[in-house]
C-alpha cells in the first residue's frame, strides 16, 4: 500500500494516468513476488511458475492495454485493460471456474447484506 500511495504521489503529477497505470503495475509485480516469497518461506509452499508467470502476464497485459489505449475514454480504456487483464488471468489458468464461482458467491453474499442493512 505504501509503495502504491508514495508511487501514485510521484508518478501521477507527472505522467497523469499512464503514471498511475506504471505504478499499480509495479505493485502488483511487488505483491506478486512478495506472496510467493512470504509463502515459500513460512509455509514452506513454492507457488507454481504457471501462477506467478499468469499473474506477471496479465498485470503486464493490462498495463500495455492502458498504455496502447490511452488517447480513449479513461471508462472504455479501463474495461478494456481489465478485459484483459481477466482474459490472461484464464488463459494461462491462474484462475479457474471454480475460483470464479466462489467470487460471485462472496459478491452476491455481500449485496444480500448490505441490501438488508
Amino acid at each position: 500500500a505504501l509503495l502504491n500511495a508514495g508511487g501514485n504521489a510521484w508518478a501521477i503529477p507527472r505522467w497523469s494516468a499512464m503514471g498511475a497505470a506504471g505504478v499499480t503495475l509495479a505493485s502488483e509485480v511487488f505483491l506478486l513476488v512478495l506472496a510467493a516469497s512470504l509463502a515459500w518461506r513460512s509455509l514452506g509452499i513454492a507457488l507454481p511458475g504457471r501462477l506467478m508467470a499468469g499473474g506477471a502476464a496479465a498485470a503486464m497485459g493490462g498495463g500495455m492495454v492502458l498504455a496502447l489505449c490511452r488517447d480513449w475514454d479513461p471508462i472504455l480504456s479501463t474495461i478494456a485493460a481489465l478485459a484483459v487483464h481477466a482474459g490472461l488471468l484464464g488463459l494461462c489458468r491462474t484462475v479457474t471456474r471454480s475460483d470464479l464461482e466462489a467470487l460471485l458467491g462472496w459478491v452476491r453474499d455481500a449485496v444480500m447484506v448490505r441490501s438488508r442493512a
